[in-house]
Parts: structure tokens; C-alpha cells; sequence
């Protein structure tokens, strides 16, 4: 080990600023682990209510299907939620824009954007609302707050615009209107 990383440690680190603009961005979870619980416990006590009548009265058949239905309807609760376990993380720091996508924990995918010349792309659809925010630099766009709502995005985008103009950037918004699905109703 070199000396200069053994006097790093031991000295006190200074206290970090925070970033000027930071934002993580997680899927909308309906139910929680408490909540989740509480879902098993009624499912499996109204399943049995109604699969102990039916096994005393000989039906046991009736108590494999129906046992294995709510093991199943819960095994897929569960995975969608397992499937929901993400996050990006959005950062504005030192003249550079990172997103940063993270799967269970684990980073799946940074890029990193600098500030000068990065604007924000809106992508609206007369039907739909806000489809897509993208940040664009130099010929790359990365799309951002895909599991943001449409009603969601548009104020997003506005922190955003606001930040990369406070960084130095171009605090310029962008908006492409895709045509509308009804367009052939309006005539």
C-alpha cells in the first residue's frame, strides 16, 4: 500500500456538497412487503374457508387446484414486484450529467453527458401526454424517467431545464409532437 493512500485515510474527509440537482426515479409500487403480506394471509384464509368444507366432504382434488391457483396468483405478485426492484439516478455535477441505471442493486448501465451543449428533448403526443424526456448532447440522446407517469415527466423536465441552465448548459426544452391517433376522427 503507497503512503500517500494511508495518510488519505487517516485524514477527516470534508464534508461533500450536494449536487446541485439530483433525482432518483423508482417504478410505482402498488403494494408494500407489509401490504403484500396482509394480501397472502387474506388470500390463503379465504381459500381455506372455502377448501375445508370441501375436503372433509371428500373433494381433495378441489384442495390441490385450489391451494395451487393462490401459490401461483402470489409467485407472480411477487416476481412482478422482484421485477419492479429498480432505479435511476439522475445527476448534475461539476459540468457533467450522469444516468445511472441500477437493477437489485447492481449498476446496469452510466452515461454521462456534459452540460455545455445538453438539452432536454420532450417527445408529447396529443393522445397520450408525455411519452418519452430525453437528455441530448452532441448526436446522443439518452432517455431518462421511463417509469415516470406522463403526468409526471413534464414537471421533471422543467427541473431539469432549470438545472442545466443554472450548470451553464443550454437551458433549452425541446418538445416534438408526434400526430395524433384521432386525427382522421377530426376531419
Amino acid at each position: 500500500m503507497c503512503a500517500s493512500a494511508t495518510t488519505r485515510r487517516l485524514q477527516p474527509s470534508a464534508p461533500e456538497e450536494p449536487p446541485p440537482f439530483r433525482v432518483v426515479v423508482t417504478p410505482y409500487r402498488a403494494l408494500s412487503v407489509p401490504q403484500y403480506l396482509a394480501l397472502a394471509g387474506l388470500s390463503l384464509t379465504l381459500a381455506m374457508t372455502i377448501q375445508i368444507p370441501l375436503a372433509r366432504a371428500g373433494a381433495w382434488p378441489c384442495l390441490l387446484f385450489g391451494f395451487g391457483e393462490i401459490g401461483l396468483l402470489l409467485g407472480a405478485i411477487w416476481l412482478h414486484r422482484r421485477s419492479q426492484d429498480r432505479t435511476e439516478t439522475i445527476t448534475l455535477t461539476g459540468g457533467s450529467l450522469q444516468v445511472v441505471r441500477c437493477v437489485r442493486g447492481r449498476v446496469l448501465d452510466s452515461r454521462r453527458l456534459p452540460v455545455f451543449g445538453s438539452h432536454v428533448v420532450w417527445v408529447d403526443d396529443p393522445d397520450y401526454g408525455c411519452q418519452v424526456i430525453a437528455i441530448q448532447s452532441r448526436g446522443r440522446r439518452i432517455e431518462i424517467a421511463r417509469d415516470l407517469s406522463p403526468d409526471e415527466r413534464p414537471s421533471l423536465a422543467d427541473a431539469l431545464t432549470a438545472a442545466l441552465g443554472e450548470a451553464g448548459g443550454s437551458p433549452r426544452l425541446h418538445v416534438e409532437t408526434r400526430r395524433s391517433l384521432n386525427q382522421h376522427l377530426d376531419r
